[in-house]
């Protein structure tokens, strides 16, 4: 099976100026959370999600964050983009020379980098399982605060899987956590050789508008997106933490720069984008679930 996979790997293609691998295959997720709306009925979100696999680098990102980077924002979709926006779906790049995770997300008015150890303990078990059309070995890991469960296929020989979770011998094709509130499943596993870039899609890192990414720690940034993202408030004003001046735009610990000369606000007919970040619209607002705990 995929006898003809890391043929791909050698194949001539045009490059763009921010290229930093070319993918042996691209793998589609789809992903559910299991969440409740304002008055707490229980609702689920199903969502996409794309892996990029290439010979040194993984880029995941949400399904129409990526469609943008290939086809520019006329061909993306808003109302899917606006998804993955309200459940702040993260951009992250795997080095598997550096042994290193680069994580890329938005809590507005600001988007946060971080990097982590790429290692990631799994316990495998004799238990198997056909996903998809893949036979498939059973995996457990515990991962900021939460419990998972994989399915994944020898027959496909890489580490990768959707979000952070990789490092099973064989790709990740099912995964889900054992409260059942997210599960990813492989909808699609593509050959087709692209350019993985640097981007995330909007091409903010390179603009003028706000400056750069903030740096910021794991832990730190984790802790203060539950809090501002979990908190009651979050549903009726997805910015009630941020203070609507002209002297004082951060408000929180989390904005260790305030958006000062560099500052873009452009209000849409259905979304409002600040320093290059998209606010959510409380009418497409369930309670925000995070992937980590702690």
């Amino acid at each position: 099976m995929l006898s003809l996979l890391f043929a791909l790997s050698n194949l001539s293609m045009a490059q763009t100026k921010d290229s930093i691998d070319t993918t042996v295959f691209t793998v589609g997720y789809d992903f559910q959370i299991h969440s409740t709306d304002k008055e707490g009925n229980a609702v689920t979100d199903s969502l996409r999600t794309v892996v990029l696999v290439g010979s040194k680098m993984t880029k995941t990102l949400g399904y129409y964050t990526d469609m943008v980077d290939r086809m520019g924002e006329e061909r993306g979709s808003f109302g899917g983009k606006r998804k993955e926006r309200c459940a702040h779906v993260p951009v992250i790049f795997v080095s598997q020379e550096k042994g290193q995770m680069t994580v890329r997300e938005d809590v507005p008015v600001h988007r946060y980098e971080y990097t982590e150890p790429t290692g990631m303990a799994w316990s495998l078990h004799d238990d198997t399982l056909t996903v998809s059309g893949y036979p498939c070995k059973k995996a457990t890991t515990t991962y900021g605060g939460r419990r998972w469960t994989a399915y994944y296929a020898e027959d496909v020989p890489s580490t990768a899987g959707p979000w952070k979770l990789h490092g099973c011998p064989g790709l990740i094709v099912t995964a889900s956590t054992d409260d059942g509130i997210f599960s990813f499943t492989l909808f699609e596993l593509s050959q087709t050789a692209r350019p993985i870039t640097s981007t995330c899609g909007d091409g903010y890192e390179t603009s003028a508008i706000g400056g750069m990414m903030v740096k910021t720690k794991r832990d730190k940034f984790v802790k203060t997106r539950n809090k501002l993202l979990t908190d009651p408030r979050y549903l009726d004003d997805p910015i009630y933490y941020y203070i609507k001046s002209s002297s004082d735009r951060s408000g929180a610990d989390i904005f260790k720069e305030d958006i000062r000369d560099g500052e873009q606000i452009h209000a849409g007919s259905f979304y409002l984008v600040i320093n290059g970040t998209a606010i959510p619209q409380k009418a497409d607002l369930h309670a925000y679930q995070p992937l980590e705990l702690e």
